[in-house]
Formats: structure tokens, sequence, C-alpha cells
């Protein structure tokens, strides 16, 4: 098609400028902003709206305030733009060595602490590579891995072979429960299903962890007080601290806001979890994603060689 015949596609421009109208407010501060000429702006902004469709901005007062439809795409205006530069960075080839950035989901446990000792040797090794960490429930990192927003996730076993390739990581953690500290059960060394019977519960926000749990108690978990869940621990130390609930946690898991007022205490007989690193099937992992895998990797192999870095179970 000729420039006689009319633009009828946007490109990424054209997203650019509507996220700075956005930003500014107006055509006029927003074609400032591009160094671009204001009838310049209004054409690519009018055009943007002809290819969708739609109305984005709300023209009747002085300022551009997005419609209902300019809300919706906006989301998505961003999410492109950053894909955009996510590809730019995975694809470009540096002579330094590796760029770009991973993006890694993680469960609030011990596993943590091991990531960011990961993450930290990998940035020494590869300075020009930066990182974000989403924290969040196993299943909440898996539906960021499912959409691509993540490439991987570390997380609490059990996992679905079926969607994801996973490596087990040389880390394991212990259930329990966090009580009041003035609770009488704060100075036990360990805890029983008897013990808790009464005490009102809340639990952890995932189905298959949750089940983890039944297939330990049995029918003992029908014996306990369980009110509700939580996706994340803090959300439940403000019930242990003021309202005389329990939560039943991962130890690793488990930043207490106010240790000098509440208090973990494992299981008996012991209940132990492990972790996997984890990514989609069929994802074919860019340059810098292989090689923190290859880290990972490495740093696995030399810990099972270790007799004192091996697994150790913590009962």
């Amino acid at each position: 098609m000729n420039k006689s015949q009319g633009k009828c596609e946007m490109d990424f421009k054209d997203l650019r400028c509507f996220l700075a109208v956005i930003a500014a407010g107006s055509i006029t501060d927003a074609a400032a902003d591009l160094h671009m000429s204001q009838p310049t702006l209004s054409r690519r902004i009018i055009g943007l709206e002809k290819h969708l469709g739609v109305s984005l901005f709300d023209r009747s007062g002085k300022q551009m305030v997005l419609t209902a439809s300019g809300f919706g795409f906006e989301r998505y205006a961003r999410r492109i733009l950053l894909e955009l530069d996510r590809a730019r960075q995975e694809v470009r080839v540096d002579p330094n060595g590796l760029s770009g950035e991973l993006r890694i989901g993680c469960v609030e446990s011990a596993v943590s602490t091991r990531l960011a000792q990961w993450l930290a040797m990998f940035q020494r090794r590869n300075p020009a590579v930066g990182f974000s960490v989403m924290s969040g429930t196993g299943q909440g990192i898996k539906d960021e891995l499912d959409r691509g927003e993540l490439e991987l996730g570390f997380v609490i076993e059990p996992v679905e072979s079926a969607k994801y390739e996973a490596v087990s990581l040389p880390v394991i953690d212990r259930w329990g429960i966090v009580i009041a500290a003035d609770s009488d059960l704060a100075e036990r060394s360990s805890v029983g299903v008897d013990d808790i019977r009464g005490i009102p519960l809340v639990g952890p926000d995932r189905e298959i962890v949750r089940n983890q749990l039944n297939t330990w108690l049995g029918s003992d978990m029908e014996r306990l007080d369980i009110r509700g869940s939580v996706g994340l621990p803090r959300n439940a130390c403000e019930l242990v601290v003021h309202e005389g609930y329990g939560f039943l946690a991962i130890e690793g898991g488990v930043t207490l806001s106010d240790p000098k007022r509440m208090t973990f205490v494992p299981f008996s007989p012991c209940c132990t979890v492990g972790h996997k690193m984890i990514w989609r099937k069929n994802m074919n992992p860019g340059r810098t994603v292989a090689a923190f895998l290859e880290l990972v990797t490495e740093r696995i192999h030399i810990a099972d060689r270790s007799a004192n870095s091996r697994r150790v179970d913590p009962c």
C-alpha cells in the first residue's frame, strides 16, 4: 500500500505516542515531550483509534481522559512495549558476555536464601544481566509461567510433571504452626494434632499443598478447626498475634512480623516438603536463562558431592 492510500496498521511508535498522551494529559504537552509536532501526534492517535475501531480518549474537557476502551488498551500497550524491549535484550549479542533480564518467581520459603546466592553468583559472572523476582504462591507463579510473564519458578513440591520441566533443589523445609509467644505450646519443641485441637487455624492457600497436609494428617485433619486460608504468611501474622489463631506454615517461609510475640513450632511426627525449579515444557530458553539453569545445576551437583552440603532432613 502506498502513502496515498493512507495508514491502516499501527506500529510501536503509535503505542509510545498513546502512552505519552496518557502521561502528559494533553496532546500539546505530549508532543513537546516527544519532540514531535502537535498535528503529527494528533494524526497518530486518530489513526490508532481508527485501526482499533474505538475512541481511546474523551476529548470533551481540557485534558485527554481515557475512555473505558482506552483504559483497557493501556495495559496491553504497556505489555507489548515491555515484551519488545525484552526481546531486543534477549537477541542482542553482547561481545562482553550475556545481557538481558531473568524473570523469576519464588515462593516464600527456605529456597529464597539459595536463590539469592545463585543470583548473586550469576551476576558476578555476568554483570550485564539484570533480574526481577516475583514473590507469590506456587499457583500464582505457575500462572505467570503459563502466560509467559516469568521464565523460571522456584516452588514447593509436588509439581505437575505434565506441564513443567523440573529440577529438584537441595532444600527441604518442615511444616509446623505459628502461634502466639504467650501460648502454652510456645515452649514446646514440637506439637501433634491433639495439641492444636480447639485452636482456630488458618492454612495455606494452595490446593496441592493442602492435599499434602491431608495426606500427612489423614483423618486427623477433620479434627482441626481450620477457619480459612491465606496466600502469603504475612497476612496470617495479625490473626496470630491479636486474635489467638494458629497458622499452619512452612518454617522457611515464615517471616514473623513480631518475633517477640509469635513463634514457630514444628509438627510431630515431622512433615517435610521439598522444592523444585520449574519452567514450561517445550520452551526453548534463551542464552541467559540457559546459562542460569546451568549454574543452578552446577551448584546442586557441587552440593551433592560435598558431605557437609548434602540434602539434610531437618527432622
